[in-house]
């Protein structure tokens, strides 16, 4: 996954970019770089990706109970 500059609100893409699961680019060459290295080496970015989303397995069901209670 790439990402364009405006993406430091957003803690999710800033996890993935520090754990190899996603690339930020200002620039064609960066892009350019960026899917070079993604075609070479395609379960590279894939692994990372699934070990984040696996490490936040549950993320959601906590949410949703510290915003509606245990009683829904």
């Amino acid at each position: 996954v790439v990402f364009g500059p405006n993406f430091h609100k957003f803690n999710e893409i800033i996890e993935l970019i520090a754990c190899h699961a996603a690339t930020p680019i200002n620039s064609k060459i960066e892009c350019e770089a960026a899917l070079d290295y993604y075609f070479d080496n395609p379960t590279d970015a894939g692994i990372a990706a699934k070990n984040y989303v696996m490490s936040h397995i549950g993320a959601t069901d906590i949410i949703y109970h510290d915003v509606f209670g245990d009683n829904c």
